[in-house]
């Protein structure tokens, strides 16, 4: 069988797909764009936080209304 053919190689583990370093360069390039987005338009950051808020709690809701909806 083919699957038999790539039993030899080691499963990739996460360290091997992306390197710690690269990793957390891109953890700081992100972190320095949300800082510069905050400084630049402090308002349509604002904007952004609250709809992305409100998604989560519409999101919340909704799960909470569809078990209700199960227990009745």
């Amino acid at each position: 069988m083919m699957l038999d053919e790539c039993d030899h190689l080691p499963a990739p583990s996460e360290e091997s797909l992306m390197p710690k370093n690269i990793k957390q360069i891109l953890i700081w390039l992100l972190f320095g764009f949300i800082v510069y987005a905050i400084i630049t338009s402090p308002e349509r950051a604002a904007d952004i936080v609250q709809a992305v808020w409100d998604i989560i709690a519409t999101g919340f809701k909704n799960i909470g209304e569809f078990f209700s909806s199960l227990m009745e």
